[in-house]
């Protein structure tokens, strides 16, 4: 047995007595019991990506890799990730749906490069090339966790741990998505000396929420990035509005499951100087909730608030999310749904 091959790839010597005859009738008896199609959502994230620029945005490119001869191969590519300002560790919210219909649909290579773009001192924008990584479509979706820890390369296909390293996942989805989801309403807000006070005040934050991984506890898929929303003025106590608002999915949130773990992050930007914040700032996390749409519903019911555990340098000593009025929240498909969030 060939160690180096994909373990999905390799051939087992178990049964090997078996007439010709009983092998075959089981090889199609397994390959009739297959799903005839069956679809993933691939997930993307990286960590210690070597950026060249100070103020920048990094993006990854994913194609698929099809073998057109001994020597060639062609690209089709997948698309490309929402570009993320000034973080070396991006971790995106755009998903890439892939098909596995057959074993060969297994052996195909997915491709995630990654790219820096910075403004140019002559002006306009330039894309340099950060790292890429490579695995089988067979890899991906045959690991128990369904996740992938992958050491970055560079263009020559070198491995250092100056590139970083890509953690890619994915999620088995319905084969009949139909195009009317079940759709929620989110918002966020900052009620204006409330959650923060002091130096904390004035920098300007954004929310992030994840959903837990089904094969991987304790392993996040970031599903929403809300926008940048400004400090309230100086003395203002009263909260925020004209709150930008959105719509997520309920299998984008959950997966649809009422259980499943919701992670609700809230990030600041701070930095000083004339230029505009999002130009400079890197984010930093302030704290966490993790939840899920049957506590939500609770919490809904009893008018309580979401206690947040804060980080030590986040110049937080304590915060929260209430629950505004007009949230809705309901774990049957068809109903009106919102989540509306204070800090």
């Amino acid at each position: 047995m060939d160690s180096r091959m994909p373990a999905w790839k390799r051939k087992t010597s178990v049964g090997s007595s078996l007439t010709s005859s009983q092998s075959t009738m089981d090889g199609d008896e397994r390959r009739t019991s297959l799903p005839r199609r069956r679809h993933f959502d691939l997930s993307l994230a990286a960590s210690g990506l070597n950026k060249k620029y100070g103020s920048s945005e990094v993006f990854a490119v994913v194609e698929e890799c099809e073998a057109v001869n001994f020597f060639q191969a062609s690209r089709v590519p997948l698309g490309q990730t929402e570009s993320i300002r000034d973080d070396p560790n991006p971790n995106f919210v755009k998903d890439f749906r892939i098909v596995c219909e057959t074993k060969e649909d297994e052996q195909k290579k997915i491709r995630a490069t990654f790219f820096e773009r910075h403004h140019a001192v002559l002006g306009g924008n330039r894309e340099e090339f950060l790292a890429t990584t490579e695995f089988y479509v067979g890899d991906l979706i045959s690991h128990s966790e369904q996740c992938l820890d992958l050491h970055l390369k560079n263009k020559e296909g070198r491995v250092s741990a100056d590139f970083g390293v890509a953690f890619v996942s994915c999620e088995k989805v319905p084969q009949r998505t139909s195009e009317r989801q079940d759709m929620m309403t989110i918002r966020f807000g900052v009620e204006g000396g409330g959650t923060f006070a002091g130096p904390a005040a004035k920098h300007p934050c954004y929310f992030v929420v994840s959903r837990e991984l089904p094969q991987s506890p304790g392993q996040w898929k970031r599903v929403y990035r809300s926008k940048l929303i400004k400090p309230a003025k100086q003395g203002r106590s009263t909260p925020q509005t004209n709150l930008p608002t959105d719509k997520l999915s309920v299998r984008s949130l959950c997966g649809n499951d009422p259980e499943r773990g919701i992670l609700i992050e809230m990030y600041q930007l701070r930095a000083g100087g004339r230029r505009s914040i999002e130009s400079r700032a890197t984010p930093i996390l302030c704290g966490h909730v993790v939840t899920t749409m049957n506590a939500l519903m609770k919490h809904m019911l009893a008018g309580s608030a979401l206690h947040l555990e804060c980080e030590l340098d986040s110049w937080m000593e304590r915060g929260r999310f209430v629950l505004d009025a007009g949230t809705i929240i309901s774990t049957r498909d068809g109903d009106r749904k919102a989540l509306m969030l204070c800090a």
